[in-house]
């Protein structure tokens, strides 16, 4: 019996690792986020159902799905990106209202007493008084900044509405990573748990055989050795399933005291591409389709709306138009009908205006790098794209060899 113990643990720790990496199971796709669930309405199970990792007597059982929902609702970045949205449109709201005129509607009142100076040069003594009831209202229109600010908005707008779009894919992407390491570390705490009930058995076979006179001490201490490596093991891997689960349960913001549990038994393949598709039409659907790409785009575009404003903007005039009109007496008993009108043709010349070389330096500078930022981005695609299509074959064939692997070792550990 002690032989055979000895024999087949190397085989069943390999075969429940290598379990642990692959399973046969069907293929799943990722899906863009939908509004997230309330977590009080995922399902518990019962505390101790994944050792190490029971907080408070329930544990919150999530899987891929869930999980996927959840970081599309809850995970604090996506929020402060939304909000962020929100604050770009709101200013494009605002840019576009350029048109509306002021109103000031009011009561006032004028009284002069003493000197003062005529319109001839003399100084004479009076004690004269006004009164006005009625509205100014004055229509300030800057053409060429009310335009080109309006068009620059717009485009943020719709840059941070792309990056809201990019936001929910990193938060997804971040989730399902934390989640599969959750996975991960729930599969190795099951390995070594396991590792510590045989190697037990083995000290205790050990020590019954030392015990007749069929066994050495040597061997019943190099038993008890190895137990205590594996609870070290045990250890260890109790601990890396409570830190994956805190950075998962951080990545979906949920309370402090929800303790997460990956409801799957074991890690599945997701097939998101053909992994024999040719990589320049990945990149071209990337290229095409990512928005960091679009953000960027329209950070880029609204740059050189702002450039054009310091450039062909100030070539409109500036109208203004004012209007009183109302009530005007001597006094408010005495009020008579009145009304008021000024229309004028303003140019702006020097600085913030026509000729405001260093102004339109400056935004040019800035249209250059927003156009610099847009290769980056683009950059950063093509290498995330080749990267992940280099991974993607070699965890293939690796995901090949553990298959063959588990496979062996679960054979081997029949013939014992």
């Amino acid at each position: 019996m002690l032989r055979r113990l000895t024999a087949w643990l190397p085989c069943l720790a390999l075969a429940g690792l290598l379990a642990g990496c692959y399973t046969a199971g069907n293929n799943s796709s990722l899906s863009a986020p939908i509004p997230a669930p309330s977590p009080a309405g995922l399902p518990l199970t019962d505390a101790g159902s994944v050792p190490g990792c029971a907080v408070g007597g329930k544990q919150v059982a999530v899987d891929l799905p869930t999980v996927l929902r959840l970081a599309g609702g809850h995970n604090l970045d996506v929020r402060m990106i939304r909000e962020g949205m929100r604050e770009a449109h709101a200013k494009m709201v605002h840019a576009g209202q350029w048109l509306l005129p002021t109103v000031k509607p009011g009561v006032r009142f004028n009284n002069v007493s003493g000197d003062v100076q005529g319109t001839d040069g003399t100084i004479v003594d009076v004690d004269k008084e006004n009164a006005f009831v009625g509205a100014h209202v004055v229509m300030e229109w800057e053409i060429g900044e009310g335009i080109y600010s309006a068009l620059a908005a717009q485009r943020r707008a719709d840059a941070r509405r792309a990056d809201l779009q990019a936001g929910f894919n990193d938060a997804a992407l971040r989730a399902a990573e934390a989640y599969m390491d959750l996975l991960q570390a729930q599969g190795e705490s099951v390995v070594a748990d396991a590792s510590c009930v045989l190697y037990g058995t083995f000290v205790e076979e050990t020590t019954a055989q030392a015990e007749v006179g069929g066994g050495f001490r040597g061997d019943i201490l190099a038993a008890k050795a190895r137990l205590a490596h594996a609870k070290v093991l045990q250890a260890k891997a109790r601990e890396h399933v409570q830190i994956a689960s805190v950075r998962l349960r951080e990545i979906l913001d949920l309370p402090s005291h929800v303790t997460l549990v990956a409801a799957e038994p074991q890690p599945a393949p997701l097939a998101l591409i053909d992994p024999n598709c040719d990589e320049r039409n990945l990149i071209a659907e990337a290229l095409a389709a990512r928005p960091e790409i679009r953000s960027a785009r329209g950070d880029s575009r609204a740059a050189l709306a702002e450039h054009d404003r310091t450039t062909t903007g100030v070539l409109f005039p500036d109208v203004r138009v004012g209007y009183d009109g109302g009530l005007f007496g001597d006094g408010f008993s005495d009020l008579d009908g009145t009304s008021r009108l000024g229309v004028g043709l303003e140019w702006k010349i020097g600085r913030g205006g026509i000729g405001d070389s260093s102004r339109q330096a400056a935004t040019a500078s800035r249209v250059r790098r927003s156009r610099l930022r847009v290769q980056q981005v683009r950059q950063t695609v093509i290498r995330e794209v080749t990267a992940s299509k280099a991974a993607l074959q070699a965890r293939q064939t690796a995901m090949s060899h553990a298959q063959s692997g588990a496979a062996d070792a679960a054979e081997a550990l029949g013939l014992y």
